[in-house]
C-alpha cells in the first residue's frame, strides 16, 4: 500500500486501487508491515478464504515451495 512493491496480479491490483481510493478519503492512514509469523489471525483468515474457494492453503503452497527448493539444492 505504501508503493514499495508492484501489484502484478490483476484481481489484487483492483483491490489495491479501491483501497487506495478509500485511504485517500480518510484524513490519516498509517500502514505497518507485520511479519506473517507474528500475524496468526491473518494467516488463519486467508486459509479459511482459500478453503472456501477450493484453493490450496498458504501452508500447503509453502510446503511445496520448500520441497522444490530442497530438490533444487540436491537435498
Amino acid at each position: 500500500m505504501r508503493g514499495e512493491y508492484r501489484v502484478k496480479i490483476p484481481g489484487l491490483r483492483e483491490l489495491w486501487s479501491k483501497a487506495s481510493l478509500v485511504a485517500g478519503e480518510i484524513r490519516t492512514v498509517t500502514y505497518t508491515a507485520v511479519r506473517r509469523e507474528h500475524n496468526e489471525l491473518a494467516d488463519r483468515l486467508v486459509n479459511e478464504a482459500l478453503d472456501a474457494c477450493g484453493l490450496p492453503t498458504l501452508a500447503s503452497v509453502q510446503e511445496a515451495a520448500a520441497a522444490i527448493r530442497r530438490h533444487d539444492a540436491g537435498g
